[in-house]
């Protein structure tokens, strides 16, 4: 067997990760891979859509998107019989009936469904801001989060539409979140009554009921409660006309509960007189 000596194999391993990023500090050991990756660090986007001109940084994003305009989606869920281009969308859509989070934060353990979001949490503890922005260098974790801040600079505000309803939205974000409510999907489960709903910050405001916090906090007296909308209505009561009972002040809220209440005062009410013993 053919021997490495310390100095040919300490420059094996040089040349297997030569490729380096000095963004995040990756190492590859392909020229190709090392370009691809350098790519995610930058707004460049290569691969041009021919029939919408969308652009996207990786070929397969690139055939991905294409039956978008063919709409061939041959793969069927088997639980809300939703339709997917492709297999892998379809597998990774299967995690939102079976609750399966395979990808698990080495900081916090928190989990994910998809390793692309786990890659995004990642950011948040390495302080990652990879995507920077041309005109004034301020970093951002996501590209949706980057696009969002050239509207300062460029005063254009996107809209993405509904396909269903037309509900237009400034973020694609919001829009996807959105498109769980026609779609049935309700992916966010509370682990204390099983309610399941569409939107992670509706589980949220939920959870508060198993907890007993009261985080909502009326601006005028302070008084506090579980849910938004209940400090919404509570705040009601300090701004609507009180109509008070110049007899007895006694307030009330309604015209009606305030008239109803005078009657009883202007109503005559004769005792009567006591027999002559």
């Amino acid at each position: 067997m053919m021997e490495i000596n310390k100095k040919g194999k300490d420059s094996y391993l040089q040349k297997k990760s030569e490729y380096h990023c000095d963004v995040c500090n990756k190492n590859y050991k392909h020229e190709l891979s090392f370009k691809k990756h350098c790519l995610s660090h930058t707004e460049k986007k290569p691969f041009v859509c021919e029939v919408c001109t969308r652009s996207f940084r990786a070929e397969r994003y690139l055939k991905k998107h294409h039956t978008i305009h063919t709409n061939v989606k041959q793969y069927q869920c088997e639980v809300c019989e939703r339709r997917f281009a492709d297999k892998f969308s379809l597998n990774q859509h299967n995690r939102v009936h079976t609750g399966e989070r395979p990808y698990k934060c080495e900081v916090c353990d928190k989990r994910f469904r998809d390793l692309s979001s786990l890659y995004k949490h990642n950011r948040i503890h390495t302080g990652e801001r990879p995507f920077i922005c041309d005109i004034c260098n301020r970093g951002f974790r996501q590209t949706s989060n980057l696009k969002e801040h050239y509207r300062i600079h460029t005063g254009k505000k996107q809209q993405h539409f509904c396909d269903i309803c037309k509900k237009n939205f400034s973020r694609v974000s919001a829009l996807n979140r959105h498109l769980l409510i026609h779609v049935g999907e309700k992916p966010y489960s509370c682990m204390v009554c099983n309610k399941q709903y569409s939107r992670k910050d509706n589980l949220d405001k939920h959870l508060v009921i198993h907890t007993g916090e009261r985080p909502y906090a009326c601006e005028i007296c302070y008084k506090k409660f579980n849910h938004p909308c209940t400090v919404k209505k509570h705040s009601l009561t300090h701004v609507l006309k009180i109509h008070t009972c110049e007899t007895c002040n006694k307030t009330f809220k309604k015209v009606s509960d305030y008239e109803k209440h005078c009657l009883s005062h202007s109503e005559v009410q004769i005792k009567p007189e006591k027999e002559a013993s």
